[in-house]
């Protein structure tokens, strides 16, 4: 049981590290975007404000692409 519950926080920690170094510097991952944009709809607040599109270089996509290759290698395996 203690393994599962292991494997599980594992598995969210490395989609989250993957997500937060796969996004520009000072933005959101795209899914807590949309979360934001929700929470401020909810509570009337207007954030129209214009984000320049950053990119990110290779080397951290690619180190993201891996940590999600390994959360699902963990997630699966038994």
């Amino acid at each position: 049981m203690i393994v599962i519950v292991v494997k599980v926080v594992l598995v969210m920690a490395l989609l989250v590290f993957a997500a937060l170094i796969s996004s520009p510097k000072g933005r959101l991952p795209l899914a807590l975007r949309g979360l934001k944009k929700i929470i401020n709809s909810d509570f009337g607040i207007n954030d129209a404000r214009n984000d320049q599109s950053q990119h990110v270089s290779a080397k951290r996509r690619f180190l993201a692409f891996i940590l999600v290759i390994l959360a699902i290698a963990i997630a699966i395996s038994t």
